[in-house]
């Protein structure tokens, strides 16, 4: 590949390379990137080297290039720019837009045979494997490839103290939009003091609770579920419910129980694609409240 001769301006002019001349080029990147569950993923950096090869140099020749960025990624820039290369007019994607290209022309020099960019980009959020690409004018590329994965889930809440009062039940829901509502319902057992409602979910960008808590005999609602906030303000209080939340999970543990039937939903606050909730009800004998 050939390099081209001229000074950078609104327009560049071309003048016949030095024979033999030519620019190698490097990409490197990270392998694997981990994107966690309740955060935007941090910024990464992909590092690109340029070495003029060829003949002695007697004045300044030039060369472009066009680096293509995965979908994975967005928001490029340099965490370098003008400190290891003679790099002018780049050319950037739109702020937000997945993907896209990066290009600049890049000089080179009798006392600045290389040089070094580190450009910076946002993952997206999303998984899977993305290739970047960089291109010189004269043809030459290289590539990097880059495995984007979700974050281990945290582990879910412990099961609730106490012996059990019934063996735990489990449901399994699927959530396509913000404000989807699952009802659920299990038997309380007459020996239960507290119930423990737990969700969990793997997928980012989503927000759960677990609300309308009723307790249910022969057909009629005994009792309504209200937060310890409403609780401390209408008294005698019948079921007490507790909350707490966690990234990739929502705990309720519910007390003042009675042999009954537990109703309750399970609402999509935010979601972003569709995503699988799993729902574990444990019953204790235990009076546990926190």
């Amino acid at each position: 590949m050939q390099v081209s001769n001229g000074e950078t301006a609104s327009a560049a002019t071309t003048i016949s390379p030095p024979p033999g001349g030519s620019v190698a080029v490097k990409k490197t990147g990270p392998k694997t990137v981990t994107i966690p569950l309740d955060a935007a993923p941090e910024r990464i950096t992909y590092t690109v080297q340029l070495a003029y090869v060829g003949p002695p140099l007697t004045g300044r020749v030039q060369t472009r290039f066009t680096d293509q960025l995965p979908s994975l990624v967005k928001n490029p820039g340099f965490a370098n720019f003008g400190t290891d290369g003679d790099i002018a007019r780049c050319l950037f994607p739109p702020a937000n837009t997945p993907g896209g290209a990066v290009s600049c022309d890049v000089g080179f020099s009798p006392t600045r045979l290389s040089a070094r960019i580190a450009m910076t980009v946002r993952p997206t959020g999303e998984t899977g494997a993305g290739t970047n690409t960089i291109t010189l004018d004269t043809g030459d590329s290289a590539s990097w490839d880059t495995g984007f994965r979700p974050a281990p889930p945290p582990p879910p809440p412990p099961p609730v103290s106490g012996r059990p009062a019934a063996p735990a039940q489990t449901v399994t829901e699927t959530f396509t939009d913000a404000g989807q509502a699952k009802p659920e319902a299990v038997a309380i057992a007459p020996t239960a003091e507290t119930a423990q409602v737990v969700a969990t979910w793997t997928q980012r960008g989503v927000s759960l609770d677990v609300t309308s808590f009723q307790l249910v005999q022969d057909g009629k609602v005994v009792a309504q579920g209200r937060t310890l906030a409403a609780v401390q303000r209408r008294k005698p209080a019948r079921l007490k419910v507790r909350k707490k939340r966690k990234p990739g999970s929502i705990e309720a543990r519910v007390t003042n129980l009675k042999r009954g039937k537990l109703r309750f939903k399970v609402v999509a606050q935010k979601i972003n694609k569709a995503t699988k909730v799993r729902v574990v009800v444990r019953q204790s004998r235990k009076r546990v409240a926190r």
